[in-house]
């Protein structure tokens, strides 16, 4: 292969008809490029777009032309050279990319062809055998480093940092973890990062771990420092041998969280003294800190970050996800509804482990009109499975007496203050209650003992 590259107007270059994207065998160029095209769909139109915002194409990876009979195939670039011809000629592709994605390239045409690209520096090669070996670093992956490396995770985090871009929470941890003393580089380089990030998008996890993410990735530890050194420094020796494709659902992801979460001690997390995020706070910047006071102000999410649950079922453990998720100011009406299904869902699966639990079954009466058809027992209610397995969690010494005073509260048919099945039916059923932020922490405050007795650690 020649060494030096050489300036080709497109005009010369040929799509190769031999091109491993182009299904099927082709006849001629339009055939190919319609092929590609049809192949790529809404790539091809993203490529077309970067050529225009950049007026270039890539100049760090140079097309592999062979010359032919005047021309030039084009052994590695085919794609570019599509695109080209797409913004040089958009009907040419009309049945071959969706209306949409035809629109806007034909929408980008008229400002390529005010400025067109008029020379492509290219590589040329001898045959197809001499290009091969570096097709194949380019197609085949990293081959062990003779090919590209693509950056993980951190690596673009880093990148985005230096330009100024935010940085991602996993990138902030993993550099609070590195300053502090408690990550070195070595073993840092062995944590899957593009895990870390995924498992990072549980709240029940960073509840967990004891941390407050803000935004653009920051972050404030809530409680103990120490907890939280100690909670990543156990996720990353796990996060090291775990697989990825362990998180590629959240399914997949919820239920490596809950069986990694069952490995920590529960921690009642106290607040700090400063709201500072915790990789801008050393121990020395903490120490020197003047005494203040702190305004706390009510949290934004539904459970408070320091109750820990142990949901055993899929669904149930779904919803609890979105009600740490979601936030009490601007979804009150999706939560208050989320909160009554997963107080009712709760007690069901509860009393399916432990069928004592459930209410006693009242006899029917029989029907006087018809009495060959006796009436259908009624299901029992909300309040009566709440009571029957508050009476079963107490006398098995899991719920104090103090605690379930809310919910006999709750159970009580004129009960519309505090924690209230009547007021969450009325959340749902009628359309003039609406709910409040402050009444619905109130109500999982007063409900959270016997929830947790429900779903314990």
């Amino acid at each position: 292969m020649d060494a030096k590259p050489v300036a080709l107007s497109p005009s010369e270059l040929l799509i190769d008809l031999e091109n491993p994207r182009i299904p099927g065998e082709v006849s001629g160029q339009r055939e190919a490029l319609r092929a590609l095209a049809e192949q790529q769909k809404q790539k091809l139109l993203t490529l077309a777009q970067h050529i225009v915002a950049y007026g270039s194409l890539n100049p760090a990876e140079l097309p592999i032309v062979m010359q032919s009979s005047g021309s030039y195939i084009v052994l590695e670039g085919n794609r570019r050279l599509t695109a080209l011809r797409a913004l040089e000629t958009p009907d040419l592709f009309v049945g071959a990319l969706p209306p949409g994605i035809l629109d806007g390239i034909r929408s980008l045409s008229p400002k390529y062809r005010s400025a067109p690209i008029g020379e492509v520096y290219c590589i040329t090669a001898r045959s197809r055998e001499e290009a091969q070996p570096w097709i194949d670093i380019r197609h085949n992956g990293e081959n062990f480093g003779a090919g590209v490396v693509p950056w993980g995770s951190d690596e673009k985090a880093k990148n985005a940092a230096r330009l100024g871009r935010p940085v991602k929470l996993h990138t902030r941890l993993l550099d609070f973890m590195q300053q502090g003393g408690h990550l070195s580089q070595a073993d840092r380089e062995r944590i899957k990062t593009t895990n870390f990030e995924r498992v990072l998008k549980s709240q029940v996890l960073k509840d967990a771990l004891g941390i407050d993410a803000e935004r653009g990735g920051r972050f404030t530890i809530v409680g103990e420092e120490a907890h939280t050194v100690r909670a990543l420094r156990a996720l990353f020796k796990r996060l090291t041998a775990a697989s990825v494709k362990t998180f590629y659902s959240r399914a997949e992801r919820d239920d490596w969280v809950e069986e990694f979460l069952a490995t920590l001690p529960v921690v009642h997390a106290t607040p700090q003294a400063s709201g500072a995020p915790a990789e801008a706070r050393t121990a020395a910047a903490r120490a020197a800190e003047p005494t203040r006071s702190r305004v706390v102000h009510p949290r934004a999410k539904l459970i408070d970050p320091k109750c820990l649950l142990r949901v055993k079922d899929a669904r149930v453990r779904r919803i609890e996800n979105e009600l740490r998720e979601l936030l009490l100011e601007d979804f009150p009406n999706a939560i208050s509804v989320l909160f009554r299904v997963f107080i009712e869902l709760s007690v069901d699966w509860y009393i399916a482990q432990n069928p004592s639990a459930a209410p006693p079954v009242k006899p029917v009466k029989p029907n006087p009109n018809n009495p060959n058809k006796p009436n259908k027992p009624r299901d029992p209610s909300l309040s009566q499975k709440m009571q029957s397995v508050k009476d079963y969690l107490v006398a098995g010494g899991k719920l104090t007496k103090q605690g379930a005073q809310p919910v006999k509260r709750a159970c009580e048919n004129d009960s519309f203050l505090g924690p209230s099945v009547i007021l969450l039916n009325e959340y749902v059923h009628t359309y003039q209650m609406n709910p409040s932020p402050t009444d619905l922490r109130a109500q999982w405050d007063s409900l959270e003992p016997f929830i947790i007795a429900v779903w314990p650690r």
